[in-house]
């Protein structure tokens, strides 16, 4: 879930015009990780591309190494507003580490639910 976080933290970044793409290499600068291979980072980029985070000309792809990235999805942005936050997402790795879960969504939701916790304690607030 590292680098799913991490790959969507540097794509959001990525200033794009609408309707234009991209050509991004897991073995170049803007998408290398520190310790992570490039054939673990396309891994993971597929899995974002299978999970509806992120847009891709999918007829494009070269052997899940290289794409062309459009955007990142409505669903994409939901998902990293709720874990952009370090103490959020230092807690939600752990109640996720704990409870066993990798699953994108229950990670997500585990996220959600610590971050709705996080706001009421700092604001009062109970949505």
């Amino acid at each position: 879930m590292e680098i799913i976080r991490t790959l969507l933290l540097k794509l959001e970044q990525m200033e794009m015009d609408p309707g234009s793409m991209r050509g991004l290499s897991c073995y170049r600068d803007e998408l290398k990780i520190e310790g992570v291979t490039g054939e673990a980072i396309g891994h993971h980029l597929e899995m974002m591309i299978d999970a509806g985070l992120i847009h891709v000309d999918k007829g494009r792809m070269i052997n899940g190494h290289e794409i062309y990235f459009q955007r990142v999805s409505w669903q994409g942005h939901e998902f990293i507003a709720s874990i952009r936050d370090q103490e959020v997402w230092k807690q939600t790795k752990e109640v996720a580490r704990k409870g066993g879960v990798e699953a994108i969504a229950a990670v997500w939701d585990i996220a959600k639910a610590i971050g709705k916790a996080e706001l009421k304690r700092r604001t009062g607030l109970d949505i």
